[in-house]
């Protein structure tokens, strides 16, 4: 009995640290703030409260910035210095690798991840508005002859395909979808927000399309966010963000990491719950 006991908790210990307990960072949608340096936000998709998360720990400046995620690690563009570069940021620590310097562009103030094919989407405003494809090595190629928007939020909706951007630039956004092949935007409708502070990320589990937009464009007032119609375009306001100058959105799937020291005293409660048992067992 004491030897199937022992045996017992030791697998649910092994079990229990090789499949992990959801991270507390594993919220449902992450957003950088375009300050100096930039910021990462938790937001509620109940009523659009961001909870600070982590600052850039290499102190470095997102400007007009896009954020995704693909393959569980989190992207971002427009990040200075050196130069305006596109990379990775660690959601705990902060830290920014550079991947590449975004082709000598500095805007590409939207980015979206398509899982499926292993890609980020962007729009080049240096280059005509072309659309890009970067690999999550940095290879960049451009589609197409130019969207005609300035695509400020992007995202990906990985269930049907489909990638969106808002535009076309400095005025009332509105909403359309980018053929990731020729990188035509077709128009979808007004979002009838006057906003150059977009974020966009597209939620696979609930089919909803949430946009970030600062109303006073890097004022005093808070970003709010809204979910937005796929077929229309229009704007539902879910709540104020209550932090200021929010942009780059996206998400990180749920769980994706263990959290250490959660594994470490769950670990420690069952190994010694094991010893508690085998000293039951010895004294019968």
């Amino acid at each position: 009995m004491k030897k199937t006991f022992g045996l017992i908790v030791s697998l649910s210990v092994i079990l229990l640290l090789n499949t992990g307990v959801p991270a507390t960072y594993a919220e449902s949608l992450i957003a950088l703030s375009s300050t100096d340096p930039g910021v990462l936000y938790d937001v509620s998709t109940a009523n659009g409260a961001a909870t600070f998360r982590t600052t850039i720990s290499t102190g470095e400046l997102a400007s007009f910035t896009g954020l995704a995620s693909l393959a569980g690690k989190l992207y971002a563009t427009d990040i200075a210095p050196p130069g305006y570069s596109f990379g990775t940021i660690n959601p705990i620590t902060g830290a920014f690798t550079m991947i590449n310097n975004q082709g000598d562009s500095a805007n590409w103030h939207g980015l979206a991840g398509a899982e499926g094919r292993g890609l980020l989407y962007s729009i080049d405003q240096d280059n005509n508005n072309r659309l890009v494809s970067i690999t999550a090595g940095g290879v960049i190629t451009n589609i197409g002859g130019g969207t005609g928007i300035e695509g400020r939020g992007m995202a990906f909706d990985n269930n049907h395909g489909i990638l969106y951007a808002t535009g076309p630039e400095f005025e009332i956004q509105s909403l359309y979808t980018v053929d990731t092949t020729t990188g035509t935007a077709t128009l979808i409708g007004s979002t009838g927000i006057d906003s150059f502070l977009i974020g966009l990320e597209y939620d696979e589990t609930t089919d909803t399309l949430y946009m970030l937009a600062d109303l006073d464009n890097d004022g005093t007032g808070f970003p709010n966010l809204y979910s937005l119609s796929t077929t229309t375009g229009g704007a539902t306001l879910i709540g104020s963000t209550g932090v200021d100058q929010l942009d780059g959105l996206a998400s990180l799937p749920a769980a994706a990491v263990p959290e250490p020291t959660t594994m470490l005293l769950l670990g420690s409660g069952l190994i010694g719950l094991a010893g508690y048992g085998r000293k039951k067992f010895f004294k019968k």
